[in-house]
């Protein structure tokens, strides 16, 4: 990833990052991470809170000497988060109660 090999397109139902929980990969990656790494990046995970999954993607990256690949997806909801919990609470309307079934 040392050039202009890839542009970054935004799209409502892609992503070009995958959170660590949803991964599958190679170990070889996941060694990189957890013993390669070095020092300064694991601490830097550990002061930032919640960027391991940044980290693993540009691992990723580097190993392949590629730019993130888009992810197809259709309005994923993230049932780990706690905000998501609380959307599903409020209703789709948001309104804090359930629709009524028509």
């Amino acid at each position: 990833m040392f050039g202009k090999d890839w542009i970054y397109t935004v799209h409502p139902d892609k992503y070009s990052i995958v959170l660590t929980k949803f991964m599958m990969m190679k170990q070889d990656y996941l060694f990189q991470y957890s013993c390669n790494g070095g020092v300064e990046m694991q601490e830097i995970v550990d002061q930032m809170r919640k960027c391991e999954d940044i980290l693993m993607n540009f691992i990723a990256a580097d190993k392949l000497r590629a730019g993130p690949i888009m992810v197809g997806a259709e309005r994923v909801r993230d049932w780990g988060d706690a905000h998501a919990r609380n959307e599903e609470e409020k209703g789709e309307n948001g309104s804090g109660t359930q629709e009524e079934e028509r």
